[in-house]
Formats: C-alpha cells, structure tokens, sequence
C-alpha cells in the first residue's frame, strides 16, 4: 500500500491536539511566571517535542506490529513499576518516579498503553471471532481483570491511589464491549460495596481527609483538607463570564490556588478566561473524544475499535476527575487535565496514544484489503 494512501492527516485530532497544548503552554507560564520564570514552560515544550517523536513511533510503526509486541511491552512494564518500588523517588509521599540522574518519569504511564495492547491483543483476535457467537464467560471476567490487576496492584504499593483508579474505568469500557452478562455486574458491584471497609483501611490519613472533604463539603476544614478545592472555587467564581484576563488571575497570581499549574489548572485557566475559556476547553475536549468515538466506528478491525475505545475511556476518565476536582464533585486525587497540564510523563502518554489512535485510522485501508 502506497504511504499516501493511509496517511491521511486527520485534521481534526491535530488541529484540537495543537489547541489544547497551546492553551495547557499558555496557562503553565501565566501560573508560574512570577515565581518560577519559563523553567516549567521550557520543561513543557521538552516533554512536547518528546511526546511528539513517542507519538510518531505509535503512529508509523503498524499497530499490529505493537499489539505483537504487547506481551513484552507489559513485562517492561511490570518491571518498571516494580524497579520503581525498589529505586524510584517519592514525591509528595508517592514512590512513584523512577529516573536517571536529572532525567525522571512516572513508569504508570507506560503501564496504562501495556495494558491497553494487550486487552485489545486478546479480545480483537482470536477471542473476537468467539465473542460474536458465544457469551462472555467467567474465564473472560478473570484474564481481563488479571491483566489490570498487576499494574494497579504495584500502582497501589507506591502508593498513588489516584493513578491506580484510572484503569478502572477503561475495563469497565472492556466489559460493556465484550457484553458481559448483567449478573456478573450485580455480582461486581456487591463486591465493591463490601470491600469498601478494606479500600478505606488501606488509605493514608491524607487519603481519607481528601475522601471526608468531598462528603462533608470542604467547609469543615478550609485551611486543611478542603483548602484547595475552596481556592479552586473561588478562583473559578472569580474569573466571572469574560475572566480577568492574561496574567490577572489574583488567586492563581499570588499562589493561593495549590498545584495550579498541573492538578488544578482549570482553576488559574477559569479565573483569567472565564466561563467562555472553560465552555471553550470543553468543547475542544468533547469534539475529539466524538471524533475518536467516530474513528473507532470507521475502522473494520476489532483490535482497532478496541485500541481507540480504550484509550478514549482512559482520557475520558482522567478529564472527567479533572474537571470535577476543580469544582468539588470529585475527591482530589492527583489527576491532571490531558495535554493541558503541566507533567511530563502524562503527556508522554497523551501524544503515544494520539498517535496510536490515528495509527488504527490510517491503516484501515489496509484492513479492508485483506478483508
């Protein structure tokens, strides 16, 4: 198949990618300008031109070749997460960053694509075939629950709670594609419901003050617990409709709003830009997750509708937190906003999975031909 015939350029995935980084540069540099001049916005434009080149080699490479790849790519997974139990750096009680002099990144990130790979590996090959003719099974329940269960497991031992939710979501995603029947969710969820005690007992007690502000409204400790989600809506409330404009965000400005520039950048974003910067991110954020959903629906290869599915639950999920951290509907749990906020392992994931998207896209030509 000739080059052009599959590289189509998708235009709109690359015009709201360039859209919402550029938006994420803008904020970055307004939220540390003052305090930190352009170090972070360097670093940002690093792990940018990184992400990009992660991103080509998710896109040029065939995904088929990456699905053949995926068991070793899980096992250099594991191992990371496993190395960075042993030798990782903590930050902010997390032993969750592992590196190379100067040079560190969250190894999670690279689980959540190993794990992407090898769902899509099994159940869009030689499981597929099967599911279209006979019912989930319990031995399904299991191999997809297995595969999630070492990362998150190793996740949690770090611990960072926050990363560790986030696999949830997509196989839950996973479930409803392979039509899992409803008496294993009734089943799921009453365990849910009884592990809860257990969940709660292994939380830290910081952990649990984040989980008590959520339920109890950050009103019972403004100067504790709750103080940054009572910034974040202040910050919000303040920036009105039009917002108060470029660098005249006074909570974000005097370092009221904590982590403004990562966990909580919707909040410096709200209050400069207003409610029209918020709706504006917003629909940037809705129409590529429709346009992925549309991709998906345009490809004939179940791995590949299961690699775009996926990898739109994981962005879906993290946005959806994300946004709901800043206005108090979500515990905080650390999430960043995606190719907004400041990080450069996360964006690292973001731009690999843009171009592992946009891989399944253009290779559909080639799909139908062997068809």
């Amino acid at each position: 198949m000739r080059f052009s015939r599959w590289m189509d350029f998708e235009s709109v995935t690359w015009l709201i990618v360039v859209l919402l980084l550029a938006i994420g540069l803008a904020t970055i540099y307004s939220a540390t300008v003052d305090t930190r001049g352009t170090r972070y916005v360097y670093r940002q434009l690093l792990a940018i031109g990184l992400g990009l080149l992660a991103g080509a080699a998710f896109g040029l490479i065939s995904y088929e070749k990456w699905l053949s790849w995926a068991p070793t790519l899980y096992a250099a997974s594991i191992a990371l997460l496993v190395g960075t139990l042993a030798f990782g750096h903590a930050v902010s009680g997390s032993k969750s960053w592992i590196g190379i002099g100067s040079f560190r990144f969250q190894s999670s990130e690279m689980a959540k694509l190993a794990v992407v790979l090898m769902w899509a590996r099994i159940y869009g090959g030689r499981h597929a075939e099967r599911l279209r003719t006979s019912p989930f099974r319990l031995r399904d329940l299991g191999v997809t629950s297995a595969i999630a269960a070492l990362p998150v497991g190793l996740i949690l031992l770090q611990p960072d709670f926050g990363t560790a939710l986030t696999f949830f979501f997509p196989l839950a995603v996973l479930w409803f594609l392979l039509r899992m029947p409803l008496r294993y969710w009734l089943v799921l969820g009453l365990a849910a419901l009884m592990a809860v005690p257990i969940g709660w007992s292994l939380l830290k007690p910081y952990q649990k003050a984040r989980v008590l502000t959520f339920l109890k409204s950050e009103a019972i400790d403004p100067q504790g617990s709750g103080y940054q989600v009572l910034q974040s809506k202040i910050a919000l409330g303040s920036g009105g409709f039009w917002g108060k404009g470029f660098r005249q965000g006074s909570q974000a400005q005097l370092g009221f709003v904590p982590a403004r520039h990562t966990d909580f950048i919707l909040a410096s974003l709200g209050e400069e830009w207003g409610f029209i910067g918020i709706v504006l991110v917003f629909l940037l954020f809705m129409a590529l997750f429709t346009r992925w959903f549309t991709l998906a629906g345009r490809t004939p290869d179940p791995a590949g509708q299961l690699i775009i599915a996926l990898v739109l639950a994981f962005w879906v999920f993290h946005f959806g937190v994300n946004a709901g951290m800043a206005v108090g509907w979500f515990p905080v749990t650390g999430l960043p906003l995606p190719l907004v906020s400041y990080g450069g392992s996360f964006l690292l994931f973001c731009l690999s999975s843009v171009g592992l998207v946009l891989n399944v896209y253009w290779r559909r030509h080639e799909v139908l031909s062997r068809l």
